[in-house]
């Protein structure tokens, strides 16, 4: 979740959805489905959702979003390493563009993103190798699709698995299920998104990467526009059962700003 931390396969991920970023008028119906089956659960809990953050009329008609992103990061004994304040700012029609700003040390940090591209300006000198193109491309993109839960859930060519319902460690009641891009192959990334049921809110996310897993809880949400998006969340690392070991990041998002289509 982290953007100096993007798992290697959501990277690769981002870049085959890069296509369709910002392309939203084929409406919240994606892959096939049959009444009764899985994806059909699935789609209807994630459908849910959307209403609860806002509705998917408010994502089509949204023409551009800032807002500020703070990243706290700890050690396993909860000493802070680093903090991080970035201010965010995307344009969404007629195509994905936008800007990513922030300092490290006397360092004014910047990705740019256009025509399907990422760049990354160090005091605004580019860094043009493709290393660090693909870097800030991921990086970029990454941020975009995690700002955007649950609406992103419904991408076309991601189909969606119906888990169960489970109950958090907070004791919130909880709907899980489980986004599949493409044919799942070992080694793979696995994410399972928790909806609680009571809300219809995106309650939390954890991700397999390779045995390690990430239990990412939204603890408050951002209510002062008419779309609803999490304004604290803490990640932890923990086992496969969602036992914590120790907390590894604090994310905080406020100052939104929309603008939507007249």
């Amino acid at each position: 979740m982290n953007l100096n931390n993007i798992s290697k396969n959501l990277f690769l991920l981002l870049l085959l959805l890069n296509s369709c970023s910002g392309s939203r008028h084929e409406g919240p119906e994606t892959g096939s489905s049959k009444p009764g089956t899985t994806l059909d659960q699935a789609k209807l809990i994630v459908k849910k959702s959307i209403d609860a953050h806002g509705g998917w009329e408010k994502w089509e008609n949204l023409q551009g979003i800032s807002y500020k992103k703070t990243t706290i990061l700890y050690d396993s004994s909860g000493n802070e390493e680093s903090k991080i304040v970035q201010v965010h700012g995307y344009t969404m029609k007629p195509s994905l563009e936008g800007i990513i700003e922030w300092k490290d040390g006397e360092d004014l940090i910047k990705i740019s993103y256009s025509d399907g591209q990422g760049t990354r300006y160090v005091n605004e000198i580019a860094e043009l190798d493709s290393e660090s193109m693909e870097l800030a491309t991921g990086s970029f993109l990454s941020a975009f699709y995690v700002l955007f839960q649950p609406w992103k859930l419904l991408d076309p060519g991601t189909n969606l698995e119906f888990i169960g319902e489970e109950k958090l460690s907070d004791g919130r009641e909880v709907i899980v299920v489980s986004p599949v891009y493409g044919e799942r192959k070992e080694g793979d990334d696995q994410w399972w998104y928790y909806i609680d049921k009571e809300t219809n809110l995106v309650a939390a996310n954890m991700v397999d990467h390779s045995g390690r897993f990430s239990l990412i809880s939204n603890l408050e949400y951002d209510k002062s526009t008419d779309m609803i998006f999490n304004y604290h969340r803490k990640s932890h690392f923990v086992d496969s059962q969602r036992n914590k070991k120790y907390l590894r990041a604090e994310y905080f998002y406020e100052g939104f700003q929309l603008t939507f289509e007249k």
